[in-house]
């Protein structure tokens, strides 16, 4: 099998794979620089070998090893290139490894996007539709000049939870899940270093769990403790314990205590977070070990497992905001379906 040193990463505008004469000017690469200024990804992206993300997010050494390293994505080179690429690959084919190469567009794209029909326009949805509405919405409009499919109003691409084709191949890579509904390092779409937040598949700007389309059957938790008056004992004046008893949260499995300093309260200041207390109705924790504050406020917040509950709501009905600073805490949080 043939190595390179470089792989492929996402591009405002995938080649659609339609059943139409290909467009001359697609993008048909990452970087080209024959392409029209302005309009070239790693124009935005920067080199595939940096680490740079105009998003924002902390990559890990760079993108291409980020997709190649066995530590991370683990692609297979063949996933993403194409013998004679010049070890830069095409958006829409590559070599394939077990199966069909589609090149970017295996992970960065939906085969259930192809040949649909597009509003005011003679020509089909393609595969990057969902690439293509999320900088659409980002404010990046230029894929539309092409292809009618990148503006939302034209469009609906599948949902969230729909796999591009190469999630779940395990001997092609490690990435599966499009709504990577575990916050894990290294596993599903948890690429990027501490925010565990994957891709927008769907191009609606709204990730992973918390799309509606990844909702579980299940309703979501609910809020603890609920019309259950919240009990506080502090066991001596001189200790950091506090031992409390709350109402179990519906749809819970465990618990997490947000806190911060009580002179935060009124704007929910949280300076820390400590997880994986049970449902029994009753949690005994100390304060000091946590990282709290002697002078304290805090909150127990139910869980599923995969879903955060309800941090409860203030008089005037408004959600309390959540903590999302401990990582190893962190799950994503969809009030939409919650039980209560």
């Amino acid at each position: 099998m043939n190595k390179y040193p470089f792989a492929c990463l996402a591009l405002c505008i995938l080649l659609s794979l339609v059943l139409s004469v290909d467009r001359m000017d697609a993008h048909p690469r990452y970087y080209d620089e024959n392409e029209t200024p302005g309009s070239n990804c790693s124009q935005c992206h920067s080199a595939f070998t940096d680490n740079f993300s105009p998003g924002g997010a902390i990559i890990p050494t760079s993108k291409h090893e980020m997709h190649r390293n066995s530590g991370n994505m683990n692609a297979t080179c063949n996933l993403c290139h194409t013998n004679g690429d010049g070890r830069n690959p095409f958006m829409g084919s590559s070599q394939g490894a077990s199966g069909i190469g589609y090149g970017c567009s295996g992970c960065h794209g939906r085969l259930a996007d192809v040949g649909n029909a597009v509003a005011g326009s003679a020509e089909l949805s393609g595969s990057g539709a969902g690439l293509r509405q999320h900088h659409f919405n980002a404010g990046q409009t230029l894929c539309e000049t092409c292809h009618a499919d990148a503006n939302p109003a034209n469009y609906t691409p599948v949902g969230e939870d729909v796999n591009p084709p190469y999630y779940g191949v395990t001997a092609d890579s490690d990435a599966a899940e499009p709504c990577n509904p575990t916050a894990t390092a290294n596993l599903n779409e948890n690429w990027s270093l501490m925010d565990f937040e994957g891709l927008d598949n769907d191009g609606d700007s709204v990730y992973d769990a918390l799309d509606t389309d990844c909702m579980p059957v299940t309703a979501s938790p609910g809020e603890t403790a609920g019309d259950t008056l919240l009990q506080v004992l502090v066991t001596a004046s001189t200790a950091t314990t506090i031992s409390t008893s709350y109402g179990p949260a519906c749809g819970v499995t465990g618990n997490t205590i947000a806190f911060g300093p009580l002179s935060n309260v009124s704007t929910y200041g949280y300076s820390g977070e400590t997880c994986g207390f049970d449902n029994s109705g009753s949690v005994t924790w100390d304060y000091a070990a946590a990282g709290a504050p002697t002078s304290l406020f805090f909150l127990i917040v139910g869980n599923d497992g995969a879903l955060e509950g309800s941090y409860g709501t203030d008089s005037d009905g408004t959600e309390r905001p959540r903590h999302t600073t401990n990582v190893s805490c962190l799950l994503p949080q969809n009030l939409a379906g919650r039980c209560d």
